[in-house]
């Protein structure tokens, strides 16, 4: 399998997710860390220079946890919540992997039911699952074993909304795509007040249909940011704390003489990302810890992966496939310790390196079946 192939199933599968645009964000703000990336100095590497260990997570197959695809992965109080849009259902595993619970019983049209879940949330201080359905304009809202405790209606102007993202208690910011006649594509909702508290972010691009980022909201530091989830080279902190006017540029990837001008297209469409590979460089996942900033750039038919140490501002620059074999997909999830990759069971040959495993992990890898569920390996960072 080459390497443009997999690259294509990053970008293209996930295409059926949801769609919409891209634009440069000006708040005025000039405070910000610019990391200039330079692709020409990737390196080969062993994977041994940046992790120590894969450790692979099956996650177990029975009549009742069945998975379809890993939308997104919230990886809380050592459980995996799994969401796989196409069945709409949201499903829990131990940290081992072993099936504990799902939402379906929850699926319906009666009282505390869903019908389809578009994007979830957790409150980490009540354990409280948030769940987007769409179809009724309302959040609702269940405890961690999926009884109903509450709903919330969601005005009609929010709408089209494809993620969202918890501030606090009662603000919730809601990222959509653009209309022929709105251009705002962040809005914080108050639900005390129940009206849309402010619009954010106007976009310069109508017409985006690639989509990169597994989903485009994360909480560092008890902070919330924000980075398009399609090629872009920015990422903006949600200022709620001091006021919730505006959000702030507090990165930017620069990537020299393969920039690809974002504010001059004005109509990107999905194949110029592809099209466009040997001219310019995308940066196509954006993640950070308490350590690095990381960054996934897509340039000549191949991945490039950087590492920005926050401390020494030292970078490093590798190919996604390692010299001593194996190759890193893009996480679906970064954290101080791990990458967590979320890897189909027909193409876990290809991409893991054997000798990072334990015992438990190559038992795991011979035995796979392939009607097994995906398997989630955690790379351990060094």
């Amino acid at each position: 399998m080459t390497e443009k192939w997999y690259f294509i199933i990053i970008i293209f599968c996930i295409k059926l997710l949801f769609t919409g645009c891209l634009k440069k964000q000006r708040e005025g703000n000039d405070d910000y860390l610019k990391i200039e990336v330079n692709t020409d100095k990737t390196r080969a590497s062993s994977i041994k220079d940046w992790f120590s260990s894969i450790e692979l997570t099956k996650l177990e197959t029975n009549e009742n946890s069945l998975l379809n695809i890993c939308n997104k992965i919230l990886f809380h109080e050592n459980k995996y919540y799994v969401l796989d849009k196409n069945q709409s259902i949201i499903f829990v595993y131990d940290r081992y992997g072993n099936y504990l619970l799902s939402s379906n019983n929850k699926k319906g049209n009666g009282p505390g039911e869903y019908f389809c879940i578009v994007d979830f949330d957790m409150d980490e201080q009540t354990n409280m699952i948030d769940i987007l359905d769409v179809s009724a304009y309302k959040i609702r809202k269940y405890d961690e074993n999926f009884n109903f405790v509450s709903e919330l209606t969601l005005p009609a102007e929010l709408y089209p909304i494809t993620t969202f993202k918890i501030l606090s208690p009662d603000l919730y910011v809601f990222y959509s795509p653009p209309l022929e006649n709105r251009d705002e594509a962040l809005q914080i909702y108050s639900v005390s007040k129940s009206k849309i508290q402010n619009k954010l972010c106007p976009h310069l691009f109508k017409t985006v249909q690639s989509r990169s980022q597994a989903y485009s909201f994360y909480t560092f530091n008890q902070q919330v940011f924000f980075t398009f989830p399609y090629p872009n080279n920015e990422i903006f902190r949600i200022d709620v704390e001091k006021s919730y006017n505006k959000i702030q540029k507090v990165v930017e990837y620069y990537l020299e003489k393969y920039r690809f001008d974002y504010i001059k297209s004005t109509n990107i469409q999905a194949d110029d990302f592809i099209e466009n590979s040997n001219q310019y460089a995308f940066l196509t996942h954006k993640y950070e810890n308490y350590k690095y900033y990381f960054a996934f750039i897509y340039f000549k038919e191949a991945l490039h992966i950087v590492k920005y140490d926050k401390t020494t501002k030292a970078q490093d620059i590798i190919s996604w496939k390692f010299s001593d074999g194996g190759m890193l997909l893009p996480p679906i999830l970064v954290d101080d310790e791990c990458f967590y990759v979320v890897i189909s069971q027909n193409h876990l040959n290809e991409t893991i390196s054997r000798e990072l495993l334990d015992s438990k992990s190559k038992e795991i890898l011979e035995n796979i079946s392939e009607d097994d569920n995906p398997v989630i390996a955690r790379y351990y960072l060094k």
